[in-house]
Formats: C-alpha cells, structure tokens, sequence
C-alpha cells in the first residue's frame, strides 16, 4: 500500500521483476545508484561509474610503468555499477599499457572478502603492481591483507570513499579513489519522486 518506491537494486537483472510488480500496482518506482537490466520506472540517478572507473584507472596508469600487472576486487558483475567501475577502470589503465591479469568477483562486498582477495591476488601474481577495489570497505580489507604480507610495493586504488579512506589517502596508504555523490544521489531521487506525485 505504498504510495512510491525508490529502490537500489543489489542485484540490477533481479530488479525487473520488482518493478513489474510495481507497475502491476501503479506504484512509481525511482532507482538509485545501481541500475537495472529494463523495466519501467519513473526516474534513475546515478554516478557516470564508466568515468570513474576510467579516472582511477588513469591516475594508477601515471604512477606505474608500461606493462605493469594489476588486478581488480570487483562489485558482483550482476551488477550494472561493477560493470561500469571494471570497464571503465580497464579503459584508464590502457593510457599506459598497463595488464589488467585477473579480477575477484565479491558477493559481500566487506573488509574480509577484500583482504581475502587481495592474498590469493598478490600469491597469485607476485609482480603485481596494483589492485583496484570496487568500494571502499574491501579497499581497508586489502590494505590490511598488503601490509601483513609486507608489500607496500602494491598501489590500492578505490571506488567510494569513508573517513578511514581518506585517512589512508592522507598516510600515503591508499593510492586514490573515485568519489560518488551519496547524499545528493539520495536528494535527487526524493525530488524525483515528490515531482511524480
């Protein structure tokens, strides 16, 4: 008996069916931030995720030599915005030729499963010269997972941001990282739905 809806699908082809639920009922639908395959809504705000994931990718690009290896701890490929953080990150590393060798797909997306990934990624590819985090819990996992190991030689790049982000950012402990709007994106889809009703 609601009178809106505004949904950020954890899971962007599963979404179709809750939005044709929704249209069934009349009820307008706004999706925030992740996207989804189809279906009808009324509105959908989002971050350019292809942008930043190319501008991480070019700024690791700038502070790594031509053909470095790197890796990826990606948001589940389901998604529309891991689709678009990977790609997009792919596209900035080829300013410079660098290899992108092997991606970890995350189901969870918290601190164990980034620092878990990023052990089987660094014993799997010892030259390895970054490693991009699709949000910024994993990115402290895989920090925690580097600096056990010992290797401070591995760029981490991130996608999202916190204030222990931006404290490793200040230590010089996490490379960079690209930034979306949260807050705004939120703004922007109450607007949306009061204009609708």
């Amino acid at each position: 008996q609601v009178d809106a809806i505004i949904i950020s699908p954890t899971d962007s082809a599963s979404c179709v069916s809750v939005l044709s639920l929704a249209e069934e009922a009349s009820v307008p639908v706004v999706i925030c931030d992740i996207g989804t395959d189809s279906g009808e809504y009324v509105s959908f705000i989002s971050t350019d995720n292809l942008a930043g994931g190319r501008a991480i990718g070019e700024y690791i690009a700038s502070q790594l030599e031509s053909g470095t290896e790197v890796a990826q701890i990606t948001l589940n490929q389901a998604r529309i915005n891991g689709v678009l953080r990977k790609d997009g990150f792919d596209e900035g590393i080829a300013t410079n030729n660098l290899v992108d060798v092997e991606f970890k797909q995350m189901e969870k997306a918290n601190r164990s499963e980034g620092e878990a990934f990023a052990q089987d990624l660094i014993t799997a590819h010892p030259n390895l010269g970054a490693i991009f985090c699709h949000t910024e819990d994993p990115s402290m996992g895989a920090l925690a997972a580097l600096e056990a190991a010992g290797r401070d030689d591995v760029l981490i790049a991130a996608f999202d941001c916190s204030p222990e982000i931006v404290e490793a950012i200040k230590e010089g402990k996490i490379a960079g990282t690209s930034v979306q709007q949260s807050v705004l994106m939120g703004r922007y889809s109450a607007q949306a739905i009061i204009k609708t009703l």
